[in-house]
């Protein structure tokens, strides 16, 4: 009995949501081959049916030279209409979230199997995540990030776009300034947004200074960049002053061995690039050393005696590591 209700009930959403459904202006008719005119009305974030369409509109409305706080806006509107955040409350808004598939299944759960597997293939690529949300509707705060990413790059816009880590949350931004620290929201620069799909909005860099999504509830989480991790051909991002924040450099293993080009320094360089940057508590894990490695590694420097204590104690951190290469190399999630 408790089983045809929610039968019914479910039915009863579908003929609530139908009238809807018929007036999508989604239809092939509507939508054609790609955006229309771009002098016309700007498309709502629910009208905008492929990852070709939201980069063409995207283009039409720099061409226009539109602000690009709306343009920013406009873009995290789309990401949040398109893609159901799956660690949200978000996902039970959706009708199809309570139609029943079988006996107690429903299709949120579902759809957290689908999701689960899709990272499990470890596929660690901006274009295929992008493509892979978009398609199936799903993701978290990462996937709204690549999928930014990509519709930035492809549409070529003005201005660096990136991708930043926080402790626990990651997001892409546009517009910062070159040279800027991501750790320091006021060195972004005033024509820098984040598009952030999964909070739906651009967000300046004033709010992300304070926001608990960004610089941690205590206001001192670490923001680390990320976009090498996601997009083998981006060049690392270096802050005025020379030092590469996308961390190409292991400190104190550099500092140990005295040279970057140290066999050990490659192996642990390799695991942090393949395996820990791969995944959000690594790159938040990342992001602490790269507050503290570098002072550490000035300290050392000038004092052999505790470059070799270092080198001993790294010694089976190395041997550990490559030890269980066949478990990590590769690894993406």
């Amino acid at each position: 009995m408790g089983r045809f209700v929610r039968v019914v009930l479910s039915l009863l959403l579908l003929l609530a949501a139908a009238p809807a459904m018929a007036d999508d202006p989604l239809s092939t008719e509507s939508v054609g081959a790609g955006p229309p005119d771009p002098f016309v009305q700007w498309p709502q974030p629910s009208e905008v049916p492929t990852l070709e369409y939201a980069v063409g509109w995207l283009q039409a409305m720099e061409a226009q030279g539109r602000p690009r706080q709306e343009t920013a806006q406009w873009l995290a509107g789309v990401l949040d209409k398109r893609i159901t955040n799956l660690n949200s409350p978000e996902r039970m808004t959706l009708v199809e979230n309570w139609i029943p598939l079988g006996a107690g299944e429903y299709l949120w759960e579902t759809s957290d199997k689908k999701f689960q597997a899709w990272r499990d293939q470890g596929i660690f690529d901006y274009a295929a995540t992008a493509t892979w949300a978009w398609e199936n509707k799903l993701g978290q705060c990462s996937e709204h990030a690549n999928t930014a990413y990509y519709i930035l790059q492809q549409a070529g816009v003005a201005g660096n776009v990136r991708i930043f880590t926080a402790p626990g949350h990651e997001f892409a931004i546009w517009g910062i300034a070159d040279g800027a620290d991501p750790d320091d929201p006021s060195t972004w620069g005033p024509d820098a947004f984040i598009v952030d799909g999964w909070l739906g909005r651009a967000i300046k860099p004033g709010e992300a200074a304070t926001s608990r999504y960004f610089k941690g509830s205590d206001g001192t989480g670490f923001i680390v960049e990320s976009t090498t991790s996601f997009d083998k051909e981006a060049t690392a991002w270096v802050v005025s002053g020379g030092a590469a924040t996308d961390l190409t450099d292991c400190f104190v293993a550099t500092a140990a061995w005295g040279t970057p080009l140290a066999a050990q320094v490659q192996v642990l360089r390799e695991f942090r690039d393949r395996r820990l940057r791969r995944s959000r508590a690594g790159r938040a894990a990342v992001s602490w050393y790269g507050v503290l490695g570098p002072p550490a590694a000035t300290w050392m420097r000038p004092r052999p005696k505790a470059r070799a204590w270092v080198r001993q104690g790294l010694d089976p951190v190395v041997w550990g590591v490559e030890a269980t290469r066949d478990h990590w190399d590769g690894a993406d999630r």
